[in-house]
């Protein structure tokens, strides 16, 4: 985006409070230490994916680790590869809930909400099951709904 910028005339300037607030900004070419820091972060989350799949699979780290390199599998060659098995059973969305009800102790037909649902559905479920409780406090209920946005945030939550 640097180049596009340049060429069309148009710059930004950060005016910020710490050398890395503006970190991965199109405007400029990444710095020596924000490349650092970054690789480090997904270095630590890279290691703690591995670790995570070998517990869960009681598998020494350095068997998972020649697998866990961003290739895909199908699920056939997920239940066998070289002796490791990424999966237990194969199946579709509705199997893997039908089990996720099962180890829950869920009887009945589980209810599934989906990530396209909106954030303000929890509340309206919860609200019927109170029957009108939240929708009474209109401005306690217009506090929880959120914003439409979509996209990367940062939160801070000060103590």
């Amino acid at each position: 985006m640097e180049g596009l910028f340049g060429k069309i005339g148009y710059k930004m300037e950060a005016i910020k409070s710490g050398k890395f607030k503006d970190i991965g900004s199109m405007a400029r070419p990444m710095t020596a230490d924000e490349r650092k820091l970054l690789q480090n972060l997904i270095n630590d989350a890279y290691g703690q994916f591995v670790a995570a799949v070998a517990a869960g699979r009681n598998l020494p780290v350095e068997k998972v680790k020649p697998w866990a390199d961003g290739r895909i599998f199908s699920g056939h060659q997920a239940m066998d590869l070289d002796g490791i098995k990424l999966v237990d059973q194969l199946g579709d969305s509705d199997d893997a809930v039908a089990l996720a009800a099962k180890l829950a102790g869920i009887t009945g037909k589980p209810r599934v909400k989906h990530d396209t649902e909106r954030f303000s559905d929890i509340f309206e479920m919860l609200d019927s099951r109170f029957h009108g409780v939240l929708e009474s406090r209109s401005s306690l209920w217009e506090g929880l709904k959120p914003t439409e946005y979509t996209g990367l945030e940062y939160r801070w939550g000060g103590r």
